[in-house]
């Protein structure tokens, strides 16, 4: 395991590394030249490897929790928008964060910690000056973690009633904890963005043909603009048509033709989607994935 379980982008991160047969206690991570988003960490010994590790790589800024901070009049005091690392270190622990907001302000609070590999099952809740639930969440699903088959993580948006401080609670559900439970929380405005998956991931088509394709959008944080799909550099011949996700939309299916000589070797097709976000235009690749089902009833966007 490691602690924390992210960094900022832009900087080297110094982790700490618990385990056995391991040769050192700590590793530096450099992030100086990553994007936001999810890397492994190992570490090796003459041949070997360890098992990676996820380590998230953010662009906001970061701070580490500090106790005490299991009461509302021992809260730590954040600036949003921020991301906190820090632990439920022993069963029934309680971290509160505390942060100054203004009548009408949008807040988004989100945990990562089962994503990140914690075994913390988070619920989070935001209460006012004077220690009043506004409101909280136990469980929230995030479609861009296909591999994740119990979505543990917490996630809650408010709307801030009055200018004054507002309280951010982190728990555990189970009432467990230790140094192994680890959470990443989020507090800062709404950031829209969307992320893209095709399926299915490979397909078989014969030269001059039409298959169907299904794109789906995985909104986030309000995000409801049209998202317009196209093909990437693709060879002469193959054309997409109807590849637009329209506004509010999750999903669209498509017809995908393939040019009328055939092709010797197979070969990848890259799609990308563009959007307009707060006026900028956006353009995210689309992951190749397959829609799985667990046990009869839950469906995944596995990449």
């Amino acid at each position: 395991g490691i602690f924390p379980l992210g960094g900022p982008a832009g900087s080297s991160t110094t982790v700490e590394i618990k385990g056995w047969n391991l040769p050192t206690r700590q590793v530096v991570v450099d992030n100086k030249s990553r994007e936001p988003g999810v890397y492994p960490v190992f570490v090796s010994k003459d041949d070997w490897i360890s098992n990676l590790a996820p380590f998230a790589v953010d662009d906001l800024p970061e701070c580490l929790e500090k106790e005490p901070d299991s009461q509302h009049r021992t809260a730590q005091a954040v600036t949003l928008p921020t991301i906190v690392n820090g632990s439920i270190d022993h069963p029934d622990d309680r971290d509160f964060f505390k942060f100054e907001g203004k009548a009408g302000d949008e807040i988004i609070a989100e945990v990562y910690a089962r994503r990140l590999n914690s075994p913390l099952d988070a619920k989070l809740v935001l209460s006012d000056s004077d220690g009043k639930q506004l409101t909280c969440n136990d469980d929230c699903e995030d479609r861009s973690s296909g591999l994740e088959s119990h979505h543990a993580d917490s996630l809650l948006k408010a709307t801030l009633p009055t200018n004054g401080t507002y309280y951010v609670e982190v728990v555990d559900t189970q009432h467990q904890g230790g140094p192994e439970y680890a959470y990443r929380l989020h507090i800062n405005p709404p950031r829209p963005d969307f992320a893209l998956r095709v399926v299915p991931s490979s397909i078989n088509l014969r030269a001059g043909g039409t298959i169907p394709v299904t794109f789906y959008a995985l909104r986030q944080d309000g995000f409801t603009n049209s998202i317009a799909v196209s093909l990437k550099d693709a060879p002469q011949g193959f054309k997409l048509s109807g590849a637009t996700i329209r506004a509010t939309q999750e999903q669209v299916r498509v017809t995908l033709t393939a040019p009328p000589i055939g092709q010797k070797e197979p070969l990848r097709l890259n799609f990308e989607g563009r959007a307009t976000i707060n006026g900028k235009v956006v353009t995210h690749a689309a992951v190749p994935a397959e829609d799985m089902m667990q046990a009869f009833a839950y469906r995944h966007l596995v990449p």
